[in-house]
């Protein structure tokens, strides 16, 4: 075994040609980091100015006292520019939100989503999105939640469909189902405050929803709008875009034509001779106003 040693690093050990890793070697930064200059940065810049000046030409007092306010100022307006931050970070919970956060060295993952709460480590501020945290600098933008409800969510189009309880057939509409956080797997149909059975219910990949005939059986004559909830996201619920005319084409007949008979005519009498015998009406029920009139019955002597 034989140990390899520099002057410019800490020291490795190499044991049958291969470099052990060694727990005291230092992360390396990256480049961010390094150029990053903070108030420790600031203080050893300080300090190595101090130990160089030219001792025929020392720096005055004055220069002195001007860097360290300057420091002073610097310090107090990070503690207040992370102070801000974290203000702006607690008015986040609730909002929608997208964030861009690394994943390994250089690959850069976006997540989006609703802030559930803030939570403060080490003085900076952490964001909870979708039950992970992200730091506050990963924050990219703030999505209007009424924004993303018009450009994400599901919609049903405006369309009306019948059903004839004489001739049942099944009832189809289209909807959207959304897309990327407002995007619904599911939806439930309500109609007069009952919702029709999942079996009844399906749903194509180009939006087409088909409700089998047999949820409409116990429905009277008239007109319903059905409510639509999906299970996106947003709970998106949908009433009025849909319109329902349930009909029954058997009990249908064209306005004043049926006839009401007056039931039986009385017979007439006969001039010396017994009561004659009443001929009976014809009865038609019919839809119309009108009402028919029996004919009269004619006596025999």
């Amino acid at each position: 075994m034989s140990d390899v040693k520099t002057t410019m690093g800490p020291t490795a050990s190499v044991i049958d040609g291969i470099l052990q890793q060694n727990s005291t070697l230092k992360k390396t930064k990256t480049a961010e980091e390094m150029n990053a200059l903070g108030k420790d940065a600031f203080l050893q810049l300080l300090v190595c100015q101090m130990e160089n000046q030219d001792p025929l030409e020392p720096t005055s007092d004055t220069e002195w006292i001007s860097q360290l306010a300057s420091f002073s100022s610097l310090e107090e307006m990070q503690k207040m520019s992370q102070v801000m931050t974290n203000s702006q970070a607690l008015n986040l919970v609730g909002q929608e939100v997208i964030l861009n956060t690394k994943v390994g060295n250089e690959e850069t993952k976006t997540v989006s989503g609703q802030v559930d709460y803030v939570t403060m480590k080490g003085g900076k501020a952490y964001l909870s999105v979708k039950g992970e945290l992200y730091p506050m600098d990963d924050l990219v933008s703030i999505i209007d939640y009424n924004y993303l409800v018009e450009n994400y969510a599901p919609k049903v189009e405006t369309s009306n469909a019948t059903y004839d309880r004489a001739n049942p057939s099944d009832v189809t509409f289209k909807v959207s189902m959304g897309k990327e956080q407002g995007e619904a797997t599911a939806i439930a149909i309500v109609i007069n405050d009952e919702m029709i059975p999942a079996e009844y219910v399906s749903i194509e990949e180009d939006g087409t929803v088909t409700i089998a005939a047999k949820a409409f059986e116990e429905l009277k004559v008239g007109s319903y709008t059905p409510m639509i909830v999906f299970n996106d996201s947003f709970n998106t619920t949908s009433t009025g875009n849909f319109l329902l005319v349930v009909t029954d084409s058997s009990e249908s007949g064209s306005e004043g034509d049926g006839t009401e008979g007056s039931g039986g005519a009385e017979g007439g009498s006969g001039t010396g001779g017994s009561e004659g015998t009443g001929g009976s009406g014809s009865v038609t029920e019919g839809t119309g106003d009108s009402a028919g009139t029996g004919s009269t019955g004619t006596g025999t002597k």
